[in-house]
């Protein structure tokens, strides 16, 4: 599978190779691997709709939602964004949806999820994940099939 260098990947998807190489280092593209001094992005990487920090934001609130709390989980500065950046976080493995069809439509944060919380605002995942149980799950991404965790709140 051909990979690309930041510069023809942001040339690709016609942003700027910074904005590129920032996402990278954030864990956004998750196939992106810096094998040595430069980042490579397979032909397959999707352009992240929104940044590291952006997606935390939005981890973060479905963790409290889970927790119980009241949150919006979109600030109103992503108003439209709202579906490309679910689908975005859901296929890549950042979270899993529940089947719409099973009524529960409940929305769970897996590991790469609280490693990209984890990353961006320097917690443990201890820390995050306080109150939560971790429960065996599995994630299915456009490239791959990988063993993940989903959290969900404690019970007594």
């Amino acid at each position: 599978m051909p990979s690309y260098s930041t510069t023809e990947t942001a040339h690709k998807w016609g942003c700027n190779a910074k904005w590129v190489r920032a996402r990278c280092f954030e864990g956004m593209i998750p196939l992106a691997e810096k094998p040595k001094h430069f980042w490579t992005i397979p032909e397959e990487a999707e352009m992240p709709p929104c940044t590291g920090t952006e997606a935390t934001i939005i981890l973060e609130n479905l963790i409290e939602k889970l927790n119980g709390k009241e949150v919006v989980v979109f600030p109103s500065t992503m108003k439209g964004k709202e579906p490309k950046i679910l689908s975005y976080l859901s296929n890549w493995g950042f979270i899993t949806l529940s089947e719409p069809n099973d009524g529960s439509n409940e929305v769970y944060v897996l590991s790469r999820g609280l490693q990209l919380v984890s990353k961006i605002r320097k917690k443990e995942v201890e820390e995050i994940t306080k109150s939560f149980r971790i429960t065996a799950g599995a994630s299915v991404g456009p490239v791959s099939l990988s063993a993940e965790y989903a959290v969900e709140k404690k019970t007594a």
